[in-house]
Formats: structure tokens, C-alpha cells, sequence
């Protein structure tokens, strides 16, 4: 029996990843006897066939730099979105200060949801300016930014994020021409209060994604509260935890600023191309978007694998060396999250450019 060596080349929104994954069957019970042939093998007996536990993994990645950054805003305008449109342009300013922090070259630009205006898929212009160059007059850049993303609300009901994001990135609309610099990361922001309508698969949005090499991030509905049958989501502020949402008074649910369905596809994506999720209801987005910022520079945490693992057999190098496991949420260390398949780095312990990361696990069946 021969072991096959494959090796691919995947692509994120930062740099180039060299996967190298080689497949070794693994055998938990029974005894596998290989005869003389070529390929020809026989397991067992009639009466005792073996189990394959999987298939060993080894995918290796590198730290990304990124010097030159494009980053487009697709915002929510339906009627609910007015108070996190107010949130996002509160803390526009952390948002720039992180990416500044990273030194990076950074164009920011918006466009809305809705694809029902006559100039849907256009980036929105603010003062003649249809994107922002913080490496210009940052200054300016910021102010543009902040009234950019207050989009307005009375928008389309069907939150079509993807196909939003997609038409507005494509550089065949005239309105949008330009926007796309040469040898700049691109990477695109999703902010909702409901799950992506968009009417292509999740699958066919990442490979989209990927053939842009664009990373994705996403402010969204996060899953803390069952919010009615079959439906999660969260709340803010959330007051009452103790008291089930159904349970809650008119008056209590008309005190909310953010009632908000979970994200799932656009948290699916972020963890397929090594973006960060945080969530809606947060009462202040400076520090989560922050988080996004960092991630979007380069400061990646996530690390996506091409298989589901078995979460026991995973072992993590950085540069050669063994980093700990930890507990999700821990400043240090690595925990797998099965959303995206993705090894988690605490902040202490993110891989910085150059380093290389090698992942090693038992694919799961």
C-alpha cells in the first residue's frame, strides 16, 4: 500500500499559506497484513474488519506582513441599524489608531447592504471621495470615514452582506474604479444585526473569497441567548440575564438597543480566511474594532486548517517550538475552535512576522 505526499497552496487575504499535508490511514483496531503485490493488501479476517481512526495532518503556515492595506465596509441600513451605525462611528477613531500602531499604509471605503438603490454596489462618497487614505491626511481621513459609515437606515429588509460586498469590490463598476491598489492586502468588514440572505452557498463565497485573496472580518450577532425557537442570537444591553428573552416585558425589550441574530455565515467565512468575529451587541466597538484592525494588519490569531481535526491530537509549533494549549479566551497558549476548523492564539502568544507555524493532527472522520 502506497501513502500519498500532497501539496498545496492556499491563499488568505495577508500572504501566501504552503500547506503540506501528508495522508497516513490509522488504524485503531485489527491487524492489517500487506501481501506481496503491488497495492494488493488484505485486513483481518471476514470476521474482523479494522476501524480507521483518520488521517495524520501536518499543514504549515507563515506570519503574515502587510504593509499596504484596502479595506471595504459593508454596513446593515435596515431599520434596526441605527444604533450600531452610531457605535461604529464612535469609535472610527480607535479603529485608525490600531492600524496605525501596525504602521500600515491603509485605505478605508464603505458601501451599504441594500441593493435596491439606483447607486447600490458604489462606494459611498463623502465629500467628493469615494475611499480614504489615512497615509494622506489621517486627520481627514478619519472625519470622511465616520460620516461614511453611518449609512442610514430604511434600507432593504433582505441583507444580501455577500453579494454587497462582492459587487462593490468587483473593478468593473465605474464608480469604484481605483480603488484597488496593487500589492495591497484586501481584506472586507461585515457589520449586521442579521445573518447573511445572500443567495449563493457559503462555499461558493469562500472560494470567491480566496481566488480575491481577501480576508474577512465581522461585526455581528454573536450566540448568547436563545431568542425564540430555533433562533440564537444576543442582546445589548443585556440586563436580565437571568430571565429568558421570551420571558422579557414589552417595556424591557423596547429598552434594548440591539436585539441581533446570530452571524453565522459571515463568522464562518472570517474563520475560513483567518478573520475575527466580534459581536454587535457590544455596548463600545472601540476595542473590538480594534481587534479587527490588528487581525486585518497582519496580528493574526486565527488560523484556519484545510480538515476538521480531532481537537485531542492537535500539537502546535511556532519557529520549531511547542506552544502550551490553553483554555479559549486566555491570553497565552492555543485552543481549537471547531467553527472554521481554526487554531486560536491567545494575544501573548500570536506568531509575528516571520515566524513559521506548523499544525499537526488527526484529520477527523
Amino acid at each position: 500500500m502506497r501513502w500519498l505526499y500532497v501539496s498545496m497552496l492556499l491563499l488568505n487575504g495577508c500572504a501566501e499559506e504552503l500547506v503540506f499535508s501528508t495522508n497516513k490511514p490509522v488504524l485503531r483496531s485489527g491487524q492489517p497484513v500487506v501481501s506481496s503485490g503491488d497495492q494488493a493488501a488484505s485486513f483481518g479476517n471476514a470476521t474482523a474488519e479494522f476501524e480507521l481512526a483518520g488521517r495524520w495532518m501536518t499543514e504549515r503556515f507563515r506570519a503574515a506582513q502587510v504593509s499596504k492595506l484596502d479595506l471595504l465596509w459593508v454596513v446593515d441600513g435596515s431599520d434596526s441599524m441605527g444604533e450600531e451605525q452610531g457605535k461604529l462611528a464612535a469609535a472610527a477613531t480607535r479603529f485608525v489608531e490600531a492600524l496605525g500602531s501596525r504602521g500600515v499604509d491603509a485605505r478605508l471605503a464603505v458601501t451599504a447592504m441594500d441593493l435596491t438603490e439606483f447607486d447600490s454596489g458604489c462606494l459611498r462618497e463623502i465629500d467628493g471621495h469615494r475611499w480614504f487614505d489615512l497615509g494622506v491626511n489621517v486627520a481627514l481621513a478619519t472625519e470622511r470615514f465616520r460620516r461614511a459609515v453611518e449609512v442610514g437606515v430604511g434600507g432593504s429588509t433582505t441583507e444580501a452582506g455577500l453579494v454587497a460586498g462582492l459587487v462593490a469590490s468587483a473593478q468593473d463598476r465605474p464608480c469604484n474604479d481605483g480603488f484597488h491598489r496593487d500589492q495591497a492586502a484586501f481584506s472586507i468588514i461585515f457589520v449586521s444585526d442579521e445573518d447573511d440572505q445572500s443567495p449563493m452557498s457559503v462555499d461558493t463565497a469562500r472560494r470567491w473569497l480566496l481566488a480575491r485573496r481577501a480576508q474577512v472580518h465581522a461585526v455581528v450577532g454573536s450566540d448568547q441567548r436563545q431568542l425564540a425557537a430555533g433562533i440564537r442570537g444576543c442582546i445589548s444591553p443585556d440586563r436580565w440575564p437571568q430571565i429568558a428573552y421570551a420571558d422579557l416585558s414589552a417595556e424591557q425589550r423596547g429598552s434594548l438597543d440591539t436585539i441581533a441574530t446570530v452571524g453565522q455565515r459571515y463568522r464562518a467565512l472570517a474563520a475560513a480566511t483567518g478573520g475575527v468575529s466580534v459581536s454587535i451587541c457590544e455596548s463600545d466597538f472601540a476595542e473590538p474594532l480594534a481587534r479587527v484592525a490588528l487581525a486585518a494588519a497582519g496580528v493574526r490569531q486565527r488560523y484556519g486548517l484545510h480538515l476538521a481535526a480531532d481537537p485531542q491530537s492537535i500539537a502546535v509549533q511556532v519557529e520549531g517550538q511547542i506552544v502550551v494549549r490553553s483554555e479559549p479566551g486566555m491570553d497565552f497558549g492555543w485552543w481549537y475552535e471547531e467553527e472554521g476548523h481554526s487554531i486560536v492564539f491567545g494575544q501573548t502568544s500570536i506568531p509575528e512576522w516571520p515566524a513559521r507555524v506548523a499544525v499537526r493532527y488527526l484529520a477527523a472522520q
